[in-house]
């Protein structure tokens, strides 16, 4: 595991918004994004869940995931995090997800 899962993040007040937001407009299904990091601060992009039990898991659309990765490299934005909501499950990571908190 990289050394930047150990890492925190601060979120300005809007960012952290949407990120409610978007938990609140997916319920009860998870919800799931990216947050990248470029000269204008913090932005989130969402992706839709097409996890075959969206309730108590996620997986990325990946035509959408591949979308946004390329869109944030062609203007030179870093990916900082992915996200996802536990809408029926605890307020911290799980194991499943401490398993899989990685990304080349």
């Amino acid at each position: 595991m990289s050394d930047l899962a150990n890492q925190s993040l601060t979120l300005s007040k809007d960012v952290y918004q949407q990120l409610l937001f978007e938990a609140e407009e997916s319920y009860p299904n998870e919800c799931i994004g990216l947050v990248f990091s470029g000269k204008d601060g913090l932005r989130t992009i969402a992706l839709k869940n097409i996890a075959e039990n969206p309730q108590v898991t996620y997986l990325a659309e990946p035509l959408e995931l591949l979308k946004a990765l390329k869109q944030a490299d062609d203007v030179g934005n870093d990916l900082v995090a992915i996200y996802h909501s536990h809408p029926k499950g605890p307020n911290h990571p799980s194991v499943t997800d401490l398993a899989k908190a990685y990304y080349d």
